[in-house]
């Protein structure tokens, strides 16, 4: 599947796996099953490293969860792939400038960036 905590899903088993997770998401209030706006992916980066492709960026499914996902090809064929998931929260109104003050924004940021 791609997701955390879910298990791999084979080629031959993936269609009635993408139809069943559509309606799950859609019985959770997420779009409906058989539309085309189901995702959103936002800030997304994609570099060529040599012979290889990276992407990465945020997505969101609504109703459903949200994340970050990275993923590494060559000639066409996925080499590694992450992804983050959290659950659906509707976004809040309160200022986070207060709440984040002397927190990491990042929190792997601190071994990359010397002082």
């Amino acid at each position: 599947s791609g997701l955390p905590n879910m298990a791999p899903v084979d080629k031959t088993s993936f269609k009635m796996f993408w139809v069943t997770f559509r309606s799950k998401v859609e019985d959770l209030g997420g779009p409906p099953a058989v539309s085309s706006d189901f995702m959103v992916l936002k800030n997304s980066i994609l570099r060529e490293l040599g012979d290889y492709v990276v992407e990465s960026g945020n997505w969101e499914v609504r109703n459903f969860g949200r994340g970050v996902y990275m993923t590494a090809a060559k000639n066409g064929k996925i080499l590694w792939k992450e992804i983050t998931m959290n659950p659906w929260e509707e976004e809040k109104e309160t200022s986070k400038s207060d709440e984040n003050k002397g927190k990491d924004c990042i929190r792997s940021l601190h071994t990359f960036v010397k002082k």
